[in-house]
């Protein structure tokens, strides 16, 4: 990693603090085992493409369809996964049945995978609350952040 390294943590209030020299080298040095793992176990793009379609399987066998596929139906509400996150969240197909709402994201229905809410487990339904408070939580912080900004305190519309 190198000395001229710099950063930062960012704490759920919004609030920052540098990291250490330490925290960095050890934050560095999970990213370097996980991709020396993922090269390991997925050496060329086909491999990585393979465990692609593994996950997806995983997710059909789970329930959960992308785009809702034709279980859930125009304006109904839904349980909302995103590839590109960890998260999950609460969320409802437009009366379009063209986008999804949640944690204050819209995206194409194709891009998410989507189950019906009286389909989740227990811990599904635990992940989906976590979510939902912690999109809530960052959504109230950055309300709270425009609020106080000066220039919009004078003109809102600016």
């Amino acid at each position: 990693m190198g000395d001229d390294y710099h950063g930062h943590l960012t704490h759920k209030d919004g609030s920052h603090a540098a990291l250490t020299k330490d925290q960095a080298e050890v934050i560095w040095g999970v990213i370097e085992a996980k991709r020396a793992q993922q090269a390991q176990d997925m050496p060329q793009p086909w491999d990585a493409t393979a465990q692609i379609i593994s996950a997806k399987e995983r997710l059909q066998a789970l329930g959960w369809k992308r785009g809702g596929g034709l279980s859930i139906a125009k304006g109904q509400e839904c349980a909302v996964v995103e590839l590109s996150s960890t998260g999950m969240w609460s969320g409802w197909l437009d009366s379009e049945g063209v986008y999804v709402h949640y944690a204050g994201c819209v995206s194409a229905r194709n891009k998410v995978w989507l189950k019906r809410l009286s389909e989740l487990t227990e811990d599904e339904r635990k992940r989906i609350a976590q979510g939902d408070k912690d999109a809530a939580d960052w959504l109230e912080r950055e309300i709270e952040t425009f609020a106080s900004m000066e220039e919009y305190k004078a003109d809102p519309h600016a």
